[in-house]
């Protein structure tokens, strides 16, 4: 007895080539978000003047700053072209839900001028959600905008053709546990 030879439909060579080319896909930008970070943390003990903080120091590239060490360093990836470096580091489940969660980015600004950075255009843009200040710390300037139906605080601070986005969310934390954090971050950012 002799079958007859199942014949492969064109939709069919088509699904499995573009099933095909989207794991291929996958598994390159897999494999491009899950390199080493660059930079190097130096586990330093500092404390705060109102509660002991230990505090570890992260020497990137372009600036260097101190974080809480209950936050962990997260695998890190350029999110867009202009972006310099990008660093996250989270305390909880490993993902933006976390307790806590702080991302660094510094991106290329050629023109030095913050209102052509989408995040920060944005926030300026919004009054309605976003409350913003002006803060100078040692020699850094910093926009600080607040976020005003959830705990979060992102602070923008420009060196030359660069611009730092400093952004903290800690969905759990009061207030001042929030400004805490964050101000351990700015009280120690060095731009390089």
């Amino acid at each position: 007895m002799h079958l007859p030879k199942p014949k492969l439909s064109r939709g069919r060579v088509v699904f499995g080539l573009i099933g095909f080319t989207v794991i291929i896909f996958a598994a390159v930008i897999v494999k491009q978000f899950s390199g080493p970070a660059i930079g190097t943390v130096n586990n330093n003990i500092s404390t705060t003047n109102d509660t002991a903080q230990h505090l570890l120091h992260f020497d990137a590239k372009q600036a260097s700053f101190d974080y809480q060490s209950d936050l962990k360093q997260q695998d890190n990836a350029k999110a867009q072209p202009n972006v310099l470096e990008y660093y996250i580091f989270n305390k909880g489940a490993g993902d933006h839900s976390a307790a806590a969660y702080l991302a660094v980015s510094i991106y290329a600004l050629p023109s030095g001028n913050p209102d052509d950075n989408s995040g920060f255009h944005y926030r300026k843009q919004h009054p309605e959600l976003y409350s913003s200040r002006v803060l100078a710390i040692n020699t850094t300037n910093f926009v600080i905008v607040t976020k005003k139906d959830s705990h979060e605080i992102v602070a923008f601070s420009t060196h030359g053709t660069k611009l730092a986005a400093i952004s903290l969310t800690a969905a759990l934390a009061t207030s001042s546990e929030l400004q805490s954090r964050f101000d351990g971050v700015l009280n120690s950012w060095a731009w390089k």
